[in-house]
C-alpha cells in the first residue's frame, strides 16, 4: 500500500516514514505547489494511495469535500494542533496499527483525525456507527438523562 504525504504534512514526515520502509509518495514529487487539492485528490485516489495530511479544512471546503467523496479518497489527518514534524510523526506512528487496520477493512471515502496521542476519530463519512452524526446523537441522548 502506498501513502501520499500532502504538502500540508510536509516532506520531513514523509522522508521519516520512508526511512522505516513505508511506501510513500511526496506531494512535490508529482505535483506543483499550486495544484488545487481537488486535482491531486482525484489523481492519488485513482492510484489507490492513502492520503496523510494536516489539512483539517479539507472536510469543510465544499469543492474539496465534493472531490474527496466523489473519488472515494481515504485519508488520515494529523490533528495535533501547534506541533513540530516530530510531534506529527509520533502521532502517526502511535496510530499506525489502527491506520493499517482501517485501510484494510474500510472502503473509501473516509477521513479520520489522528490526535497527538495517536487516537483515531472518524470525521467522514458523518453517518455510520463511528461517525460524527452518531457521536453527536449519543452525546445528545446522554444529556437528556
Amino acid at each position: 500500500m502506498t501513502f501520499f504525504v500532502d504538502r500540508d504534512l510536509g516532506p520531513r514526515v514523509g522522508e521519516a516514514l520512508r526511512s522505516v520502509q513505508v511506501d510513500v509518495v511526496l506531494h512535490h514529487e508529482h505535483f506543483g505547489a499550486r495544484v488545487p487539492d481537488a486535482e491531486w485528490l482525484a489523481a492519488v485516489s485513482g492510484d489507490q494511495m492513502v492520503i496523510l495530511s494536516r489539512d483539517r479544512k479539507m472536510r469543510t471546503r465544499p469543492a474539496e469535500r465534493e472531490a474527496f467523496e466523489t473519488v472515494g479518497a481515504r485519508c488520515f489527518v494529523v490533528a495535533t494542533g501547534a506541533s513540530t514534524p516530530l510531534d506529527d510523526l509520533r502521532a502517526l506512528l502511535w496510530a499506525w496499527p489502527a491506520i493499517l487496520g482501517h485501510v484494510a477493512a474500510t472502503p473509501g471515502p473516509f477521513m479520520y483525525g489522528v490526535s497527538r496521542q495517536g487516537q483515531l476519530t472518524q470525521w467522514l463519512p458523518a453517518e455510520g456507527p463511528h461517525g460524527p452524526a452518531s457521536r453527536f446523537e449519543a452525546l445528545r441522548k446522554s444529556r437528556r438523562r
